[in-house]
């Protein structure tokens, strides 16, 4: 959960464009371009020292196996996270 965190912070991404990531787009690169889904604009984003470090440190931990197939929040032991999971539910609370 933090790499997700870590990467809609740092890169500006929708929930959508960060779905569809896949290890390869963004393990042990500098750079990636990926087309927004939204707005079908290419971008290209540079990935930071400390989060391209992140990123490493999710991938050894989560040992999701060859980085070309899995995309970054699903494992062979973990369903893929859907856009409506992903989304925080909050109750009302009075005062």
């Amino acid at each position: 959960m933090s790499l997700l965190i870590a990467i809609g912070c740092f890169w500006g991404l929708r929930i959508s464009d960060i779905l569809s990531l896949r290890w390869k787009d963004i393990l042990n690169v500098d750079e990636f371009t990926l087309q927004e889904k939204k707005t079908k604009k290419n971008r290209t984003i540079r990935i930071n020292p400390q989060l391209k470090r992140h990123i490493a440190e999710c991938y050894d931990h989560i040992q999701p196996g060859k980085p070309e197939g899995d995309n970054i929040l699903s494992t062979k032991n973990q369903c893929d996270l859907k856009r409506d999971q992903s989304q925080i539910q909050t109750e009302s609370s009075t005062f």
